[in-house]
């Protein structure tokens, strides 16, 4: 369920797909958390511990970064998935731009359905030589 995590131009099942798309997302909450931690701890040195109501505008206004960071990530990979498979097919395009799209319309997590598809197609060969 877990093999070639990263190798995109791998064909998956549906097993392994989901398996990815877990790993993906856990990644991304793990470098969103990371992110997070590094943005307070820089804030905390430089101008002290802030109070709690500006920390929480300041945390928002950072949490409104790390989704934007995420959102294009998770299209990003939608791209590279397609590439790496050099599956330029209309299905494939369909789920690049349907990723983008529930990425940027909702929350990325929903962007992972059609990059699990993404990851079950197969490897495209070139065509006559």
């Amino acid at each position: 369920m877990f093999e070639k995590l990263t190798d995109l131009s791998f064909e998956r099942n549906w097993k392994q797909a989901i398996g990815f798309c877990l790993v993906f997302f856990l990644s991304l909450i793990l470098l969103s958390l990371v992110i997070g931690i590094v943005n307070f701890t820089y804030i905390s040195l430089v101008n002290g511990l802030p109070k709690v109501p500006v920390a929480n505008q300041a945390g928002f206004a950072f949490g409104e970064k790390i989704i934007l960071l995420l959102k294009f990530l998770s299209t990003a990979v939608a791209i590279l998935t397609v590439r790496a498979k050099k599956a330029y097919s209309v299905p494939a395009l369909i789920g690049v731009f349907l990723a983008a799209g529930l990425s940027i319309s909702s929350f990325f997590i929903f962007s992972l359905i059609p990059i699990a598809y993404l990851t079950t197609l197969p490897k495209s060969t070139p065509q006559g030589s």
